[in-house]
This record gives C-alpha cells, sequence and structure tokens, in this order.
C-alpha cells in the first residue's frame, strides 16, 4: 500500500496489519486457483495489493478524532510484540450458510489478540463505539451476495504459509469509480520480541 494523507474533514478509517511481498507472492496462486473455482454465484475478489488483515475497522473519522486516535496507538505501540501469523483455515462470513465474506483466517496468536485489545482500548479512549463483535483475524479475498457455502469444498489444507509482523498500519480507504484505494497514513512498529 502507497503512503496517503488525511484529507478533507472525514476519512474511512481502520488499523491493519498488511503482509509482505513474499507472504502476497506465497498466496497468489492459492488466489487465482480460488477465482477459478465454480462459486454459487458473483465473487468480488480483492485485488492482491489490497490484502490485509483488520485489527480495528473505524469508518468515517474525523481530523480531530484521527489524531487522537493515532497519538493513543503511538502511546500503547511501545507493548506491541513482533509476532508470526500463519494460514490456517477458510473462512466464510457471517456464517457459511449466509456467506457475504469468502476469507482466509490464521492460526490463534495470543499476541495478536493482545494487539487487537490495545487497538480496541484506544478506539473506545478516542469515543469510537466498542467492537460489539469479538476480533477475529482473517483476510478477506472476496465479497459476495448471500451464498450458501455450507457444503463448498475449497481448500482442504492451508496450513501456512506465514509471515512476520513487524508493524502495523493506519489505513485510508477511498473508494472509486474503479474499486477501492487504500493508503497508509502512519506506520507502527512493533516492539522485537524476546
Amino acid at each position: 500500500m502507497k503512503q496517503a494523507e488525511f484529507t478533507g474533514k472525514s476519512n474511512r478509517l481502520f488499523a491493519a496489519i498488511v503482509p509482505d511481498r513474499t507472504f502476497l507472492e506465497s498466496v497468489s496462486p492459492l488466489l487465482a486457483s480460488l477465482k477459478h473455482r465454480n462459486w454459487p454465484g458473483r465473487v468480488r475478489w480483492t485485488p492482491l495489493e489490497n490484502l490485509h488483515l483488520t485489527v480495528r475497522f473505524l469508518g468515517d473519522t474525523d481530523h480531530e478524532r484521527f489524531l487522537r486516535f493515532r497519538d493513543a496507538l503511538r502511546a500503547s505501540s511501545a507493548t506491541w510484540k513482533e509476532l508470526d501469523l500463519v494460514l490456517s483455515h477458510p473462512v466464510f462470513l457471517p456464517k457459511a450458510s449466509k456467506a457475504r465474506v469468502i476469507a482466509l483466517g490464521f492460526r490463534p496468536s495470543p499476541e495478536l489478540s493482545s494487539l487487537a485489545a490495545s487497538v480496541e482500548q484506544a478506539a473506545v479512549s478516542c469515543g469510537f463505539e466498542p467492537e460489539k463483535r469479538p476480533f477475529m483475524a482473517h483476510m478477506t479475498l472476496g465479497r459476495c451476495d448471500v451464498l450458501d457455502l455450507r457444503d463448498f469444498q475449497t481448500v482442504t489444507d492451508l496450513e501456512g504459509p506465514s509471515f512476520s509482523v513487524r508493524s502495523m498500519e493506519l489505513v485510508k480507504s477511498s473508494l472509486t469509480k474503479t474499486g477501492t484505494v487504500y493508503g497508509v497514513l502512519e506506520t507502527l512498529k512493533l516492539m522485537p520480541g524476546q
């Protein structure tokens, strides 16, 4: 994702982990094979360069709240540890019988759960509504109209690949005629593990 600046009165924001180029290249064949499967409806696939793991969606955010949230994240970032994430399973959200999202899930990570809890605390302290759903690490591959995917076999073994997380990004999302464009407003480094 390219660097961006906050523009206008408000921007659509989220905190995310952006995988490195090596990980994206390693999952590219998997994504290509998924796109060519016989899905029971139309799927709008996420471009490879837009893949990310959303830690916290914020939505439309004015500049003042963006600055408060950014500063809260900066203050919290000293406690965040670098971590490794490993792909583990396909995910259909909100559930397989009424899927609107096709995603890849990750093996549970206490470090990622801790990071997500810290980001949630920062968001709430800045006046964002508390997230109603529990955090579930996933990378959205595509969106669709409601599909029943209970019997749909996509991938039987997704163990790996993995990638090392060394930073978290505060990302701006802009809707354009040609699709969604993401831009990084701030990169927050994670501390080396022990």
